[in-house]
């Protein structure tokens, strides 16, 4: 919304470049999507130093004022935030992260939504809420629920789903069971995931919703996966019924209960015969950290999954060891 401010397009006008990070950003990647998103060729790279030389040579080239946001910064990526400041005099950078880092200019903290907001956000995700507030019992039941949210847009996303459509019981069951956790809170980025795993397991989850919805977490970062590819791999995996569509239910399922979306990338795609050519799916980041966490637990031999991320030449201990895990592997480089 910063960058679609008439203030700021009027400052900047076409140089304002908006990237997001991912868990484990890459230099060159950054480097690649500045030069593209000028359609300028990508020039080969020798090392970090290089990189950054040809980086501040396109943006002079460019000219100033030159605004880059760098959106969904992990912990840990200061490294690369101190590559990317670049001595331009009209240069800015913003960055949001849901960590504050140091030495980086004064942070500014963004506050959960207010009780009103997260009603107005919470009625979104549970379209029929009118027909539970009958009674002023039913309201104040509404009222716990949005305030156990905390007011983080992903954990209202996440309640609603769930309990949209859900009948009246229900909803004070989860709200009893949840109560028990206390208030949603963020501490740290551990404490976040802990909580959110928390909070699934109190939503009641059924079984093959969660293998489906830890299946995603073995692809990539802020990739589309397409859906055929996503149908595939549940009938082997959860011997499904191809002739009953089963696997695309589960994958209608997981979007129903926000844990995952649905992109369509041609409007006329249908579902006929059961061909999903143009339909992918999403999800996100944070809920795919969820499902990493949740399929690390145990010994990793014992692992249905086994998700591993490599930097560099950087193997981990087990991976020389002469016995070998056989469960799917997805190697994040």
């Amino acid at each position: 919304m910063l960058c679609w401010d008439e203030k700021v397009k009027g400052k900047f006008k076409d140089n304002i470049f908006f990237l997001t990070f991912s868990k484990t950003p890459n230099l060159e990647m950054i480097a690649q999507n500045l030069f593209k998103h000028k359609h300028y060729e990508v020039p080969p790279f020798l090392c970090d130093e290089d990189i950054v030389n040809k980086m501040e040579n396109l943006l002079r080239d460019i000219g100033e004022p030159i605004l880059l946001v760098l959106d969904d910064v992990w912990s840990g990526s200061e490294f690369i935030i101190k590559h990317l400041q670049l001595k331009l005099l009209d240069y800015k950078i913003l960055v949001t992260s849901r960590f504050a880092f140091q030495g980086f200019g004064n942070p500014y903290y963004l506050k959960p939504l207010t009780t009103e907001d997260a009603t107005r956000l919470f009625r979104h995700f549970v379209p029929q809420l009118d027909s539970y507030c009958t009674t002023k019992q039913h309201k104040k039941l509404v009222k716990k629920i949005v305030k156990l949210c905390g007011g983080f847009p992903l954990v209202l996303m996440l309640v609603g789903g769930s309990l949209s459509g859900q009948p009246i019981n229900i909803w004070k069951n989860r709200e009893r069971k949840w109560s028990k956790l206390g208030k949603f809170a963020l501490s740290d980025e551990a404490n976040l995931l802990d909580k959110l795993g928390e909070l699934l397991e109190v939503l009641g989850t059924e079984e093959i919703i969660k293998e489906c919805f830890m299946d995603l977490s073995l692809f990539p970062e802020d990739q589309k996966i397409p859906a055929a590819a996503l149908i595939d791999m549940f009938e082997e995996l959860h011997e499904l019924d191809e002739d009953d569509g089963d696997a695309m239910n589960y994958i209608c399922e997981l979007e129903a209960r926000n844990l995952a979306d649905i992109v369509v990338t041609r409007k006329l795609a249908d579902d006929l015969d059961n061909y999903y050519n143009y339909h992918f799916i999403t999800q996100h980041d944070l809920l795919r950290e969820v499902a990493i966490k949740q399929n690390s637990n145990g010994p990793v031999v014992q692992r249905k999954r086994l998700i591993v991320e490599i930097g560099e030449s950087n193997l981990p201990e087990w991976w020389t060891e002469k016995k070998q895990c056989q469960q799917i592997v997805y190697i994040n480089w």
